[in-house]
């Protein structure tokens, strides 16, 4: 019996951040975590992220499904790591028939997952680093600020100043980097 009734205008799509722990930090930017190498209690690989595939290639085709993943990446503050744990990604999702899309193409910071990024010292950057630092200072867990509270940190920050650094915001200013750019063009 089939459970679904589908038609050639579905697609399978789904976003790939496994094993979490690595790919997002937990929102603790750890980047002291290996890949490959033992990750929340298990050994990650490329033979464990084929693994951890498996449903979605399943799916796509018990149901005759294109699967499209919609994002996916890594915290490039692991360096090498995350730039193997890509390069393993996108070579499954090849020999899967996925198709892909990479998650972020601009970040403020290098060690998030943008494909181009701001320098340090940009003034966007430490403007941003500016507002972190004074919700950092008045709150431990940024879960714990409210709406309010927010909107009155950003408002004592010149609005002036906010919008003549907006021009950092074109990709010409950002770096770029040339490494995850030559794992995504393969």
């Amino acid at each position: 019996m089939q459970l679904l009734n589908v038609s050639d205008q579905i697609v399978l799509s789904y976003h790939f951040y496994t094993p979490v722990e690595f790919c997002l930090h937990n929102g603790r930017y750890d980047f002291t975590l290996k890949y490959p190498g033992y990750i929340g209690g298990k050994y990650w690989d490329r033979k464990a992220l084929k693994e951890s595939m498996k449903y979605m290639n399943y799916f796509s085709k018990k149901y005759n499904l294109p699967v499209f993943i919609g994002e996916f990446g890594a915290g490039l503050g692991s360096g090498e790591s995350a730039l193997r744990w890509v390069n393993d990604t996108v070579s499954l999702f090849e020999e899967y028939g996925f198709h892909w899309t990479y998650t972020v193409y601009k970040s403020p910071y290098p060690d998030m997952c943008g494909l181009y990024y701001l320098p340090e010292d940009s003034p966007w950057t430490m403007m941003l680093n500016n507002i972190s630092n004074m919700v950092c200072e008045k709150y431990k867990n940024i879960t714990e600020i409210r709406k309010e509270e927010l909107i009155e940190i950003i408002n004592t920050i010149n609005i002036r100043n906010i919008i003549k650094l907006t021009k950092y915001l074109r990709t010409e200013e950002h770096l770029i980097h040339k490494e995850l750019l030559n794992i995504l063009k393969q």
